[in-house]
């Protein structure tokens, strides 16, 4: 699609053969979609990045139902099987999953002989995963506790809190973090250091994570109103790849984007996919820059 276009959706933009009544309602849709698109402009203009982590874990919380019972059962799908079977280390080594939501990764991991570790924020998620790992016998830590709870107890701001079962376990073989959950973190000095934390306890082992890779086409609605609400005292930083999807705040990022991550967090990106469910590896550098 030609950059600066919205695709059209349906019978958004029905011609003269079109009665005049859908022609009505695609006009409300249109005016309705303007504003739904100044809305999430301004949201990015003027929320904070601690504000955006409290609503995608609401968002989360609201959308338990989804993530429990048969999205558990399935397991990795097709694209994360091939990015675990080709680059994380053997089995039975231990591996944590940040973010692991209701524990889909972690069942899976488990499953195929990996000593498991686990934090999520939302709680309602973490009370299933702690039944499913309970009534299946598997063994291992899980918390309730947010990445900034996890780079604040591991990179020494703050006390190991709800994480100290987990970090007793470390060092890591690998992380996996929990699905798209990258891709919620607001900014460029907040991804390095969630990479550097893991790097802390998982010194040589792969960083396994998948991505936002398609953005939201830049219309002409969607960039003058980024513009003009750039303009606005207090107005936040909003850079190219940064949208507001079902779970609030997420970044589509580019391949220099993560390149650059990596540089600035001592690892190098050695993979990134780009199948339906875009995945990548961080590998640790040999001796940290």
């Amino acid at each position: 699609m030609a950059e600066g276009l919205e695709r059209p959706i349906g019978l958004r933009r029905p011609g003269p053969a079109g009665p005049w009544w859908l022609r009505a309602l695609a006009m409300v849709d249109r005016v309705y979609g303007g504003f739904a698109i100044a809305r999430d402009e301004f949201a990015l203009s003027r929320l904070r990045e601690g504000q955006w982590s409290s609503l995608v874990v609401e968002r989360y919380e609201a959308a338990e139902g989804f993530y429990s019972g048969a999205n558990n059962a399935r397991g990795f799908v097709e694209d994360e099987q091939a990015l675990v079977a080709r680059w994380l280390p053997p089995p039975p080594g231990r591996v944590l999953v940040p973010a692991a939501g209701a524990g889909r990764e972690v069942l899976a991991l488990a499953a195929a002989g990996y000593q498991v570790a686990a934090f999520d924020p939302a709680a309602p998620l973490l009370a299933e995963m702690r039944d499913s790992l309970r009534r299946r016998g598997i063994d291992g830590p899980v918390a309730l506790a947010s990445y900034w709870d996890f780079m604040n107890a591991v990179l020494g701001s703050a006390g190991p809190g709800s994480l100290t079962d987990i970090l007793a376990t470390a060092p890591f073989a690998a992380v996996l973090l929990g699905l798209n959950s990258f891709t919620h973190l607001r900014t460029l000095e907040t991804r390095v250091r969630l990479l550097k934390a893991c790097r802390a306890i998982c010194p040589t082992g792969p960083v396994l994570a998948t991505f936002y890779l398609e953005r939201i086409p830049m219309s002409r609605v969607r960039g003058r109103a980024r513009s003009l609400f750039a303009l606005l005292p207090g107005a936040q930083p909003v850079s190219r790849g940064d949208q507001v999807g079902i779970y609030g705040y997420e970044h589509a990022f580019s391949q220099d984007e993560l390149r650059e991550v990596a540089a600035l967090s001592d690892y190098e990106l050695a993979h990134l996919g780009a199948g339906f469910l875009p995945c990548g590896v961080f590998l640790a550098c040999a001796s940290p820059r």
